[in-house]
């Protein structure tokens, strides 16, 4: 199987795809569903299965992808509330969509090499993939893609210059998606048994191989939906599972917070007449330093818990720095029950130079260190390896890119307190 190149699909990628949603953000047109409610539950999920041959060698056998695949076609939740399904496989150069009916048995029977013996299983187009899946999301239905993730840029003569190009393209169809829609994207990346031919994304010689290899899925649909149903939590828990991200455009999120004595060194007073006042600082008698913490909560915000915990999502005022993030539940009971919230995070923060002023702490909008880490430039003669997948830092910086445009924001979250001596 050779994987196609993605720029003629880039060019039919239309508008016509665009779901329902909640509030958003961006531009709206003039019949824009902002004031329509969000829907409460999921009404129907339709399944997208890439089953070229580069997929064959995750249903050699009994494997993680299978049970992953499995689990998601039932998923308990949504069978109490009968949700509808349907599932499909998806390939070829001029794609092809074969309907494998809305029973999760008939999928599991199928999910072997014969049974993905459907379709053109010799080439596959992903960009037409996602434009079919992004098709299916609306209102109160998601729709889920599964794929390797694998790029093919042919005999390009500079193949990772060709990827940039072609992403860029699928960063403007977003953006333009995004100016009406309250859309989220949910990345979740798997690991599974692989055993069955490697076909590189930039062309040469197809290698048969035995190991773990990643796999990625996508899930489309209204924020609240996806939040709700498919928690860290949740996905955690699934076989093989090793990292998530999600892709929304930042609105106005409720993020309260307020400065605490949690792991502090020194001392200051609150300002009762003006809210994140701190007067009267001093720094600790022995270590001449001045630390505290910040606690707050961000349970309206649908990303993952390592990201908030990672002191390196954070940026600060010149004459400060965040040391360190720990749960909301570490903070002592006589603290923890004074707050008018109940904190999830406490975001440590330690002075550097003269601690007066006004600080500033932001959780910024990063880009997750764990995709860059899951890329190759390079799979033409290198050995297969059980982590990357080619191109594929490249292709999720343009979703990323698509959704910091229309949000207007670098930062998901912000602290501001004032520090006097």
């Amino acid at each position: 199987m050779r994987k196609v190149h993605l720029l003629m699909s880039l060019l039919v990628f239309s508008l016509l795809f665009a779901c329902q949603g909640g509030g958003r953000g961006g531009s709206q047109t003039d019949d824009s569903d902002d004031d329509l409610p969000a829907p409460e539950s999921i009404s129907k999920v339709t399944f997208y299965i890439e089953n070229s041959e580069s997929m064959f060698g995750y249903v050699s056998s009994n494997t993680e992808f299978v049970s992953v695949l499995t689990e998601l076609a039932q998923k308990s939740d949504l069978v109490r509330s009968n949700t509808a399904y349907d599932f499909n496989f998806i390939n070829g150069r001029q794609l092809q969509i074969t309907p494998i009916g809305n029973d999760a048995g008939r999928l599991a029977a199928l999910l072997n090499r014969e049974g993905f013996r459907k379709g053109d299983i010799t080439n596959s187009n992903l960009n037409a993939m996602f434009e079919q899946a992004l098709a299916s999301a609306g209102a109160d239905s998601i729709s889920i893609l599964v794929s390797d993730g694998i790029y093919d840029v042919g005999k390009q003569s500079d193949p990772l210059n060709a990827l940039v190009n072609e992403g860029k393209s699928l960063r403007t169809r977003f953006i333009q998606r995004l100016m009406k829609e309250n859309l989220q994207t949910l990345l979740v990346q798997f690991s599974s048994q692989f055993r069955g031919d490697y076909f590189p994304g930039m062309g040469g010689s197809i290698r048969g191989i035995n190991q773990e290899r990643p796999y990625y899925i996508w899930i489309f649909g209204n924020s609240e939906l996806l939040t709700k149903h498919f928690s860290e939590q949740y996905l955690s828990q699934l076989p093989g599972y090793q990292n998530m991200a999600r892709f929304f455009v930042i609105s106005g999120f409720d993020v309260p917070y307020e400065a605490v004595a949690h792991d502090s060194r020194g001392s200051y007073k609150t300002d009762r007449s003006r809210k994140h006042v701190l007067t009267g600082i001093s720094t600790d008698r022995n270590t001449r330093e001045f630390q505290f913490s910040i606690a707050t909560s961000y349970r309206e915000v649908p990303y993952p818990s390592s990201y908030f915990l990672d002191a390196g999502n954070y940026t600060t005022s010149p004459n400060y720095e965040v040391v360190k993030v720990s749960p909301g539940k570490e903070l002592s009971g006589l603290l923890y029950n004074a707050l008018p919230f109940e904190p999830t995070h406490l975001v440590t923060v330690k002075a550097v130079g003269n601690p007066a002023g006004e600080l500033h702490v932001n959780l910024k909008y990063a880009f997750p260190g764990w995709i860059e880490e899951s890329t190759t430039e390079n799979d033409r003669n290198a050995p297969v390896d059980t982590n990357t997948t080619f191109g594929f830092k490249q292709l999720t910086q343009a979703i990323r890119e698509a959704y910091m445009d229309v949000s207007k924001k670098e930062n998901i979250a912000g602290f501001r307190i004032m520090i006097q001596n």
